[in-house]
């Protein structure tokens, strides 16, 4: 369990933050609307300028040392390691009902949460066209979201969702899945290794002061 919640924090969390923080597209119609909704100006925007400085400071982090190297660069790394993680969970799935079986796991839930935002959110990347090619993750995702969230499952999946974003016609509903995605990735950021290590680090810092 161990070794698949680590890759799917490396590898899926980390694409997850990319397509969302750093793909101008969704930048724009996906998180900058969330934050309008939620935030006063200037708020808004000093809020979510942050946010994104720190989300590239962590790719790089990850993918490189080198502040010069470009975006397009790590994307290709990032989405390489995204959908390796896909197949890999898509074989361990295989044709069971969950991860291990019949019965749900806390597996089950780490991998649902970032299955969900990919799949679900009104993001456009190829991370959705990756999943979507797993015919058995895609539909898993879609079982577990119907069968416990079915009113997110409902607010997710209109057709005409992308549409009404693009048009700003439905800020509110805008700001409704921009919460849950938010959630969903706060909720990754706290179980991940990484937040952990960080938490250790600190402790020790202040207990030399």
């Amino acid at each position: 369990i161990t070794a698949i919640t680590s890759l799917i924090t490396e590898s899926l969390y980390t694409a997850i933050m990319y397509s969302l923080w750093l793909e101008e597209t969704n930048y724009q119609n996906v998180m900058m609307p969330y934050y309008r909704a939620v935030y006063k100006l200037p708020w808004c925007f000093l809020k979510a300028t942050q946010m994104r400085r720190y989300v590239k400071c962590m790719i790089l982090a990850r993918y490189s040392l080198d502040d010069n190297v470009s975006l397009s660069t790590i994307a290709t790394k990032v989405f390489e390691s995204s959908k390796r993680c896909l197949q890999i969970l898509s074989t361990k799935l295989g044709t069971n009902q969950y991860i291990f079986g019949n019965v749900p796991s806390q597996l089950d839930a780490y991998m649902f949460a970032h299955l969900a935002v990919i799949r679900s959110s009104p993001m456009k990347s190829q991370l959705k066209d990756d999943l979507a090619k797993l015919t058995n993750l895609s539909d898993y995702t879609l079982r577990v979201h119907k069968k416990y969230y079915p009113k997110l499952y409902r607010l997710y999946t209109p057709d005409d969702l992308q549409e009404r974003i693009m048009s700003n016609q439905m800020l509110q509903q805008v700001a409704s899945v921009g919460a849950v995605v938010v959630l969903a990735a706060v909720f990754i950021w706290f179980r991940s290794p990484n937040r952990l290590l960080i938490n250790e680090q600190r402790l020790v810092e202040e207990d030399v002061q």
